[in-house]
């Protein structure tokens, strides 16, 4: 199997496509962020309010609005489904690819562009955060074209005020979708780059400091921050910079904490299954960072300014780092592309024997941990299909190593491995396991058609799917005569000091998390 990067490109895009849009409307909105997400949305279209978000009818501090206009235009053509909440996030991971291709072939070459697209496209991380209704995929996709914007209008020869503007554009609708980490992220991006790559960095700034793309910036930005200030008084500016910025950065938040380590462990894991060539070839890489490859310190500087931010950040999840993906792809893109054109067999050989081990792990462990524990024996079916297709693949890949086959052809059986991987799990594994989400087993037709309440704390999905308000049942003036109650098994022993009748009518524990989620029926 020779890799024609022309024959095989429009094979990519089919694949690229198929990857971001596998079955987004086949398994249910469940995640806590993506619930939250995914149901302001539904609120602003309701209550027709597009400034304040909100959740439950209760101010949303979290996250700016550009996702939920997003979302909400996804509703008015689909309906109010995981569909439609998925949907614009699918699109621009499947777009950012293409940009990030258009990007690396205008300043390298078609083959290295390929490659680049090839690893984006094959890592199952970049393709689950992709999927999920959040504002993240708005962040990474206005993020790189802004840094792509900016580092093209560095390159060309003459001044492209077309270029800034799009820069500044992007990075505004970057600031409207998470915040203020957009601009830290490209400014410290764009310093270390100018200070290490550029002669005159001082000058460089300064052309960057387009006054009209500064303009256009705050034209994008001002209007709803300003809007958002008045109508809440302050409060949403001040919960979100101070409580969702700040305090997030200096202090781990909902218990996602960590040492530095983790950040570069979630990106090591999620660029699987090419982030071993990285780790293989340090020397190598360092040697490539000359001045004749300027891509490519732009993009170290660039992956590296965005992991250390969030290693020194308190607060540590897996989706931080995902924007420095596409540049960690560009890096691995290089050393393809070196690997390729030197026949250097000895690194390949090495990377394809640890692919094999890392992808006999990945497909064989969740069915041997399933059958192995009673509790979660109940999930085997959903990790079976995964180890039917992992014994395939790492059969072809065996076989590929055996026969000792072209550089070309043993990484590209990798990519294309952990890419079925990938698919397999959006079309088999996620809808088996959504047999077992706690909420769609919840009586949901008769909570529509009752009086809903919530006691401490309930699962954020149950507003989805019932589009209705939960009121607090502490806030109520009278103990309710009917309805229902949704909180937790934990929360039962407190429940009962509020004297209310009540039975269970449903109690199922998380998915693969300790709560047990109840819904009480009150009785007369």
């Amino acid at each position: 199997m020779k890799v024609n990067e022309s024959k095989w490109l429009w094979w990519l895009v089919f694949g690229s496509f198929l990857i971001h849009f596998a079955n987004i409307g086949g398994f249910s909105i469940y995640a806590l962020d993506e619930a939250k997400n995914a149901t302001a949305a539904i609120e602003m279209m309701q209550q027709d309010e597009w400034v304040l978000p909100t959740f439950n009818r209760e101010p949303r501090f979290a996250k700016p609005p550009l996702h939920y206009y997003a979302f909400a235009l996804a509703y008015s053509w689909f309906g109010f489904n995981p569909f439609a909440a998925r949907f614009f996030p699918a699109l621009l991971g499947f777009c950012l690819i293409w940009v990030v291709y258009g990007f690396t072939r205008y300043h390298t070459n078609k083959r290295l562009a390929f490659w680049v697209a090839f690893v984006v496209c094959c890592s199952p991380h970049w393709a689950i955060q992709f999927h999920m209704a959040v504002p993240d995929a708005f962040l990474i996709f206005f993020l790189t074209c802004s840094l792509a914007c900016f580092y093209t209008s560095i390159k060309k020869s003459e001044k492209s005020p077309k270029l800034i503007l799009a820069a500044y554009l992007s990075l505004g609708l970057a600031v409207l979708s998470k915040g203020p980490v957009a601009i830290v992220l490209v400014a410290g991006i764009m310093g270390l780059y100018l200070l290490i790559g550029q002669k005159n960095p001082l000058r460089q700034i300064a052309a960057l400091l387009y006054v009209p793309g500064v303009l256009l910036f705050f034209c994008v930005v001002l209007p709803w921050y300003v809007l958002v200030g008045i109508q809440s008084e302050g409060q949403w500016l001040s919960e979100f910079f101070l409580t969702h910025n700040l305090s997030r950065f200096s202090a781990p938040m909902e218990g996602h904490g960590g040492g530095p380590w983790l950040t570069w462990g979630y990106v090591f894991v999620g660029m699987l299954p090419f982030s071993p060539l990285l780790v293989f070839r340090l020397r190598k890489l360092r040697s490539l960072l000359k001045p004749a490859n300027d891509l490519l310190l732009f993009s170290a500087c660039a992956a590296v300014v965005i992991v250390l931010f969030f290693s020194v950040s308190a607060t540590k999840l897996p989706n931080y780092t995902v924007p420095a993906y596409p540049f960690i792809a560009i890096l691995v893109g290089f050393l393809i592309n070196r690997f390729i054109r030197t026949k250097n067999e000895t690194p390949v050989r090495v990377f394809g024997f640890v692919s094999l081990l890392t992808l006999s792990l990945l497909t064989l462990l969740p069915y041997i941990l399933f059958r192995s524990i009673d509790e979660l024996r109940h999930f085997t079916d959903a990790a079976f299909p995964l180890l039917v297709l992992g014994i395939i693949c790492t059969g072809l890949l065996a076989a590929a190593l055996l026969f000792r086959r072209k550089n070309e052809e043993i990484i590209a059986t990798v990519g294309i491995s952990f890419y079925l991987v990938a698919v397999t799990f959006f079309y088999v594994s996620a809808p088996a396991l959504d047999r077992f989400n706690p909420v769609l087993n919840a009586p949901l037709q008769t909570l529509r058609q009752a009086e809903l309440y919530y006691y401490q704390i309930y699962n954020p999905a149950f507003s989805f799917y019932l589009q209705k308000e939960v009121k607090n049942i502490e806030d109520q003036s009278s103990v309710p005569q009917s309805g229902f109650v949704l909180t937790r098994e934990k929360y039962l022993p407190e429940f009962e000091r509020l004297n209310i009748p009540y039975r269970v009518v449903h109690a199922q524990k998380d998915l693969f998390e300790p709560p047990v989620t109840v819904v009480l029926e009150i009785r007369p």
